[in-house]
């Protein structure tokens, strides 16, 4: 439970230091609050922290929401304001869902993603109103806040068509595929019946968990099972497991499949990025060069 005991830990830190931002962000827990600052109607700017966002960008982004989640009511479908907008507004729907549905590896050479996000309003979203935002928070965060706006204003007169998209590319069955196990929390909590088993696996040794049969009800917990052996005991694997795994592992990695916060080249530019950022540190430098090196053997290691 360390994690646990840190988290909190930080927690009474920032109460402490900043508790008129401790109660804004105890508010995001209200799903109506956060509804009301992702104004679809009136299509005003907002600012979403999320680790989704680099950390070069500080992990926020200035959007824009355009419109409810056709079959989810609890997500907001967000564009991101320092995108092409002209992507946005010219391609059919069907071509928006082919770039927002295929592997970015597979894309054609020099075609993007569209920017768009979905924000999900039970998940407590870290937002900010547009008008909160001052000047220094701008130069802060690298934001051109006239850019940002010109780009709102050109697509608001597109509102209804905008919207419109947006069910037809969220509507899209592959928008609905299941979710990866590691982040399905929220596709339903554990039986008891299954946590009972679950403390049967920790109490068996691991050379025996892929002998034994545990009789889970809920079936993310067998891929799950076959995970937690792969990341703490590899060398129980047979070599049709240790191939998928590394399948696997080069989904998350290489694909840019949503499953994971950075690719290889989403961390190679990020270790590109600190290495300007301190030039003259040679202890930081020499970090940067063991992490450097770690990807690179992963690399060799997944053959990509």
């Amino acid at each position: 439970l360390s994690d646990v005991y840190a988290t909190l830990g930080m927690a009474r830190k920032l109460r402490d230091a900043q508790p008129r931002l401790w109660d804004y962000a105890l508010k995001l827990r209200d799903k109506r609050f956060a509804a009301s600052l992702l104004d679809t109607i009136a299509l005003t700017p907002v600012l979403h922290v999320s680790q989704r966002y680099p950390a070069s960008r500080l992990c926020a982004a200035p959007v824009l929401p355009l419109a409810r989640h056709p079959r989810i009511d609890n997500r907001i479908i967000v564009f991101d304001l320092e995108g092409d907008p002209d992507a946005l507004l010219q391609l059919e729907a069907g071509d928006i869902a082919d770039r927002l549905y295929t592997p970015a590896a597979d894309l054609p050479e020099g075609e993007k993603r569209i920017p768009l996000k979905e924000v999900h309003l039970n998940r407590s979203p870290a937002l900010v109103a547009w008008s909160h935002l001052r000047k220094e928070d701008f130069e802060r965060l690298h934001f051109d806040k006239g850019a940002v706006e010109a780009t709102a204003e050109r697509l608001r007169p597109f509102a209804t068509q905008l919207a419109e998209k947006m069910r037809q590319v969220f509507g899209d069955e592959r928008a609905h595929a299941k979710s990866d196990v590691d982040a399905s929390l929220y596709d339903g909590f554990i039986a008891d019946g299954d946590k009972r088993r679950m403390a049967e696996v920790r109490a068996t040794p691991p050379e025996h968990l892929d002998k034994r049969e545990f009789g889970f009800k809920d079936p993310r917990l067998q891929e799950l099972l076959f995970r937690y052996r792969a990341r703490n005991w590899p060398g129980t694997l047979t070599q049709p497991e240790q191939l998928q795994w590394d399948g696997y592992r080069r989904q998350r990695l290489v694909d840019d499949a949503g499953w994971s916060e950075a690719t290889f080249d989403s961390y190679e530019a990020e270790i590109a990025t600190l290495r300007l950022q301190h030039a003259g540190d040679g202890a930081r430098q020499s970090l940067l060069d063991h992490l450097q090196t770690w990807g690179q053997d992963l690399r060799t290691e997944l053959a990509v």
